[in-house]
């Protein structure tokens, strides 16, 4: 754990909190995608919101959902290839 703190210290990593405004546009993506991805979780969805805010495109996951939405992420590693 402290080195992950240290981290935050050194600005090697940043947390950014999930505002009314980014709260809001991960309930209109959980709208649009509850019929055909009903198991993204609020989680993944408010990740998407964050990363498209700030042109993250590159994602470390197993999970598929950052695909399956076909907001242009890259899944890495890509298990689908």
């Amino acid at each position: 754990m402290q080195t992950l703190f240290k981290s935050f210290e050194n600005q090697k990593f940043h947390q950014i909190f999930i505002n009314e405004a980014r709260f809001a546009k991960t309930c209109s993506l959980r709208s649009k995608y509850y019929i055909d991805k009903p198991r993204s979780s609020f989680t993944d969805l408010s990740s998407m919101v964050v990363m498209k805010e700030y042109g993250i495109t590159f994602i470390l996951t197993g999970d598929d959902h950052f695909n399956q939405v076909g907001m242009g992420f890259i899944q890495v590693p890509n298990y689908n290839s």
